[in-house]
């Protein structure tokens, strides 16, 4: 068990920067997908009316991938959910107490600054639409 301490550890700590790495590239995508009128996950086309669109992470999508993206969103909260408790219990495993705290309170504080900043794309994409930067598909 303490073998795979350290392996759990490193990853614990490379995960953050791949996963911001890729949710900024998956969001530069839909915004282009945007800029040219269309869904930011399915490319249906805008042609509908504006009530069909919904602002979600900051990018407009139609209404069966907002209902999509809102199952997604409820299981991968239960997901990290899971994956804390089981962290921890590889934490309390080990000799160290110090590792259950660092891996609950790390595991809150990366859930924490996701959903921040998945509400700071929808403020900034409002704000951009409000000061006519940012113009409706």
């Amino acid at each position: 068990m303490d073998a795979l301490l350290p392996a759990f550890f490193a990853l614990w700590i490379a995960s953050p920067p791949a996963l911001f790495g890729l949710w900024h590239l998956r969001r530069r995508r839909a915004r282009g997908r945007n800029d040219h009128g269309v869904c930011a996950d399915c490319e249906a086309s805008f042609a509908m009316s504006a009530r069909d669109r919904y602002l979600i992470q900051g990018r407009f999508v139609c209404a069966t991938c907002a209902r999509r993206a809102r199952r997604r969103l409820a299981r991968q909260v239960w997901l990290l959910a899971g994956a804390a408790v089981i962290g921890s219990g590889f934490a309390l495993a080990s000799p160290e107490p110090w590792m259950a705290i660092l891996t609950a309170g790390g595991t809150l504080l990366g859930a924490t600054a996701a959903f921040h900043v998945m509400k700071l794309a929808n403020r900034r994409a409002r704000a951009r639409i409000a000061a006519g930067t940012l113009h409706l598909p």
